[in-house]
């Protein structure tokens, strides 16, 4: 049993957030404890970053994860759209295009580099510019602009380390992946829990992660370079940028990196306004949620974005039946996770945070729900986003960036002075309420609406095979890692 949950990539990857979850189980409480309000901030500041690594990796590291799963399919190329897609032959059983991998090896070394370049002039420039208020309540301190300056070179080194992931992912190594990052991770709240009882300034943090970052470059590299290695496929710090793969990953690259900037307004914008008010209380208590919220949506995406590039080589070999089979029972268990979390995070969370006298709580029942509802059907979006995305064909540029901007105008809008008698309720409701609406509108449904027609899957029988075949899967997962199944 032990040695299928580490190589079970739902597991591992499961495993691996959940230590995720333990940061505010030790960390935050300590950062609460020791730290001042400016070092808070700092803290849920480098949180935002992370999520700005994302939007500057411009799409690649999804797209190349794909291409990596369509070569090792035995596929000559990927398709630029859902029209190549369609036109595609079935691949069957053929052998991987080990060539083919190769070019997208050397492709990707030239394209991570530029993407890291320009990683690292965003935030030593408009980064400086946003982090300027946050450094200012601070009084400018000396060592938190060293720390930020660490921040620039770990993202940088991040940045690098998404290729050497991304590559491991295509390569159906998500198991091993995750069990990496799970070590990584507990390493970096080991080390975070030891600084900050110590009462070390967020300078030691941001030190940790960029040991952290050069440490997993190292490892990450030398796995993909053995693996090359075993297969015994040549390949060289030199190689070629091969322009045919470029193009062929550009258009839905670019649509996706686009979807991550209004993905990055619609999640992060909010969290940049909320640091401009001056109630500590509330921005704690919105940041909180926030957190909290999107732990649960991540570990609940978990089942399907795990199974990616399962799902991707059923899309590629056209075996649409299998393929609905799968989704229905990842999508039937991420939602009933998520959902079952939330009501009981609404239901006990503020009261067993007061019953241990905590200062910071979730937010107030009414908004809490708005924002759960909003969490809710984004996780039942992405699921069909991520499996309609294996055609290449990215539909959801303008309505991410159009919707991003939206959420951000107005938060920015209400933020402004002559609203500020209004008082700081009218403002969070403001902001809670425009992203509910803004994603209902558009962006909750059509992701469903794309992916159904692809798989073929009329809106009754969809609404019927989720739960079919969702409680066959949760039976045959229990089977699966029953310690006494094999006894019987």
């Amino acid at each position: 049993m032990f040695k299928k949950i580490l190589n079970s990539a739902i597991m591992m990857t499961w495993l691996r957030d959940f230590i995720r979850i333990g940061t505010p189980l030790f960390v935050v409480p300590l950062v609460l404890a020791f730290y001042s309000l400016e070092e808070q901030n700092f803290y849920w500041w480098i949180g935002t970053l992370f999520s700005f690594v994302m939007v500057a990796d411009a799409g690649v590291s999804s797209v190349m994860i794909r291409a990596t799963t369509y070569f090792m399919s035995g596929a000559d190329s990927i398709p630029k759209n859902k029209e190549e897609f369609d036109a595609a032959q079935e691949l069957g059983d053929k052998a991987p295009n080990y060539q083919r991998v190769i070019e997208l090896f050397h492709t990707s070394r030239w394209l991570y580099i530029i993407l890291a370049g320009f990683l690292f002039l965003i935030l030593a420039t408009g980064g400086v510019a946003a982090t300027w208020n946050l450094m200012s309540l601070a009084d400018h301190r000396p060592d938190l602009w060293a720390a930020y300056g660490v921040l620039v070179l770990y993202f940088t080194v991040y940045m690098l380390n998404i290729r050497w992931s991304s590559l491991m992912r295509g390569l159906d190594y998500v198991a091993t992946e995750a069990r990496f990052n799970t070590v990584i991770i507990s390493f970096r709240i080991a080390a975070w829990i030891f600084i900050l009882s110590f009462g070390f300034p967020p300078l030691a943090l941001t030190l940790a992660l960029l040991a952290e970052g050069i440490a997993t470059h190292i490892v990450l590299r030398i796995f993909i370079i053995n693996w090359f290695r075993k297969n015994q496929l040549r390949i060289n710090s030199k190689g070629s940028f091969n322009k045919d793969i470029f193009l062929s990953m550009w258009p839905a690259a670019w649509r996706q990196g686009g979807i991550q900037l209004g993905n990055f307004l619609v999640e992060r914008g909010n969290s940049i306004i909320i640091m401009q008010i001056k109630d500590s209380e509330i921005m704690n208590n919105f940041n909180f949620t926030i957190w909290i919220l999107k732990q649960i949506f991540t570990f609940s995406l978990t089942p399907v974005y795990s199974r990616l590039p399962v799902l991707y080589k059923l899309a590629a070999e056209k075996k649409l039946d299998m393929l609905r089979k799968s989704a229905s029972g990842y999508m039937f268990l991420g939602l009933s996770m998520i959902a079952i979390a939330y009501l009981a995070l609404g239901a006990a969370g503020n009261p067993l945070l007061k019953s241990v006298n905590s200062a910071t709580l979730l937010m107030p029942i009414g908004l809490f729900i708005i924002m759960a509802v909003t969490e809710f059907l984004d996780l039942h979006s992405s699921f069909h986003a991520g499996i309609y995305t294996s055609t290449n064909h990215i539909p959801f540029f303008w309505p991410s960036i159009i919707s991003g901007a939206i959420i951000f105008s107005i938060g920015m809008f209400i933020l402004l002075p002559m609203h500020q008698d209004r008082g700081i309720e009218f403002f969070v409701t403001g902001l809670i309420l425009t992203r509910f609406f803004a994603q209902l509108s558009f962006n909750n449904w059509y992701a469903m609406f794309l992916n159904l027609r692809l798989l073929k899957w009329p809106l009754g029988q969809f609404l019927g095979d989720v739960p079919k075949y969702g409680y066959r899967f949760l039976i045959d997962k229990l089977k699966e890692f029953n310690p006494l199944r094999k006894r019987m």
